[in-house]
């Protein structure tokens, strides 16, 4: 009987040793993946499921021999986003994709695999878990942005999350991942602003009046008023010698119906004179 009860006891320390284990696992990997490690448990169906696909992940990426970048490597990357980012007014589409093309290429560089972009975005889930959900908004953006479905807070939008992500890869690869405290990530990646004070290129609406407003500020001549010719488009000058020829003729007018009242006038007097 004795040795039944040391049976029993045995496999349920063993029990609890197990579930203590696994708990402790799936806290580490919740802590590592963050927001990541809810979003595998629902898209997976379970908890197992889920925790298996981010332990996949997380071997995948540990077996990785990562690089840091060569400082000249760093400038050239820092200053082709620059350009990109100059380049996002005129030309938001294009700048969108060329964000996404150098996100791919600093994340070659480094040792990343980019050839498939699920295994692309599985790594960024492993080290940026906290910027997957936006780098997947981005990409989708990317999407509809070749299709010409994005709108321009869409195309805006992604590329502030492709700015963030490669301000982060760049930070990476100078060994400044994060600081002591725990706080952001503390290379600001020799100019990369995160902040919306970068917006030389991002803020259509705030800073390009130059074209977007023709109706609202453009007096410079454009007047398509029907009282103006008809319907025809009057610009400038002509505008003006228009209007002023109005006022001539309007005057005029009231000149001319003044002194019909004086003849009246005059004429009624000499009638009560007879």
């Amino acid at each position: 009987m004795e040795w039944l009860i040391l049976v029993v006891a045995v496999v349920v320390i063993a029990a609890v040793a197990a579930y203590v284990i696994l708990r402790q696992r799936s806290a580490a990997l919740s802590r590592r993946f963050g927001p990541e490690y809810d979003r595998a448990v629902d898209e997976h169906g379970s908890r197992r499921a889920g925790e298996a696909e981010l332990r996949r992940l997380e071997e995948r990426r540990d077996a990785l021999d990562l690089r840091e970048l060569d400082p000249v490597d760093r400038k050239h990357y820092v200053e082709q986003w620059s350009a990109v980012q100059l380049r996002f007014v005129d030309e938001p589409e294009a700048t969108v994709a060329e964000a996404d093309d150098l996100v791919v290429q600093v994340m070659a560089a480094r040792g990343y695999p980019v050839d498939d972009p699920d295994e692309r975005t599985g790594m960024v889930v492993a080290d940026h878990p906290e910027l997957a959900g936006d780098y997947r908004a981005a990409h989708a953006i990317r999407r509809r942005s070749d299709d010409g479905a994005a709108s321009l807070d869409e195309l805006r939008e992604g590329f502030r999350h492709y700015r963030e992500l490669f301000s982060c890869l760049l930070a990476d690869a100078a060994g400044d991942r994060e600081d002591p405290d725990g706080g952001d990530r503390a290379g600001d990646a020799e100019g990369i602003d995160r902040d919306e004070r970068a917006g030389e290129g991002i803020d259509r609406d705030e800073r390009a009046g130059e074209g977007i407003d023709r109706d609202e500020r453009a007096g410079e001549g454009i007047d398509r008023d029907e009282r103006a010719g008809g319907g025809r488009v009057v610009r400038g000058p002509e505008r003006q010698r228009a209007t002023r020829a109005e006022d001539a003729s309007q005057w005029e007018q009231r000149a001319a119906d003044n002194e019909a009242g004086d003849h009246v006038t005059t004429r009624g007097g000499d009638d009560d004179a007879r």
